[in-house]
């Protein structure tokens, strides 16, 4: 018995070494990835999946996390450098759906790249299920996914007590002036968060996900909070921003002081920290 049991353990270990060689042998052989990235959410993703090591060029726009930084720049969207995408030599590129300029490239040098939407939260979801499958981390990405759902889930949770605000959202206009402003509707990833918190859209009816509206619009509509979502450089002066909307004095937000200011650019990427987004809105409920 104790002959055969030694037999035993020694085939095992006999067939642990050659497994263990064979997966040596398969890594060995498989070729290094050097991955592009043309956007945040895209980048954002990928580090989350734990693919960052194999991305070596990221987007003038890429800053998070913070080890983002120290890829490659290959340029914005609208003005990609492909001398520098070129000279990474990359084994597979993420890039938007809108980046036609980086689709002709890639095409005409014949690297693999993948089209991703974020325009939405169902576009995110699937982006980042389509990130993990491309690159073998399937399993990671439904973890991320569930994550994502589940954070919504409990930042959420509270607004059952909550009464329904009308809210205006905000994402552009003109410096120093209430002009050319745009604002985030029903059918934009923000818009789609903002109704997750309980936040009722006075522009939920928009037809596209983002759009430009007058002062008129606003005064008829009349929001009980505004919301401004900004990436900008330098803060605003707060005072400053409150004293342009005073401008339209008989607005419920204005007059009940419910003026909320979001200098922040992760507000403005959708991705792995959606749920602090949402976190950011339920705070200005």
């Amino acid at each position: 018995m104790q002959k055969f049991n030694k037999k035993r353990v020694i085939l095992s270990l006999l067939t642990t070494a050659v497994c263990f060689f064979i997966f040596l042998q398969s890594a060995a052989g498989q070729p290094e990835k050097r991955i592009i990235s043309s956007c945040p959410s895209a980048t954002e993703i990928i580090f989350a999946l734990g693919l960052g090591k194999d991305l070596v060029g990221v987007s003038a726009f890429c800053r998070f996390p913070p080890e983002a930084k120290t890829k490659a720049n290959i340029g914005g969207n609208f003005d990609p450098n492909f001398e520098s995408i070129a000279a990474l030599n990359p084994t597979d590129a993420v890039i938007l759906k809108t980046d036609a300029k980086l689709r002709g490239f890639f095409k005409k040098t014949g690297v693999p790249w993948l089209e991703t939407r974020f325009d939405n939260l169902s576009d995110t979801y699937e982006s980042i299920l389509l990130i993990g499958s491309h690159f073998g981390a399937t399993k990671k990405a439904k973890a991320l996914v569930s994550n994502i759902k589940a954070g919504l889930a409990k930042i959420t949770a509270k607004k059952k007590n909550l009464r329904k605000k009308r809210v205006l959202l905000v994402i552009s206009r003109d410096v120093d002036r209430l002009q050319n402003i745009w604002v985030a509707g029903g059918k934009s990833f923000l818009g789609e968060i903002l109704r997750i918190c309980g936040g009722e859209n006075i522009f939920e009816d928009l037809g596209p996900a983002y759009a430009q509206i007058g002062q008129e619009e606003i005064l008829v509509r009349d929001p009980e909070v505004i919301i401004e979502v900004m990436a900008a450089e330098k803060a605003p002066d707060q005072n400053r921003v409150l004293v342009l909307w005073s401008r339209l004095g008989t607005v419920r937000a204005i007059k009940d002081g419910k003026i909320f200011i979001i200098n922040d650019r992760f507000m403005t990427i959708p991705g792995p920290r959606i749920p602090e987004i949402a976190k950011v809105f339920m705070d200005c409920l």
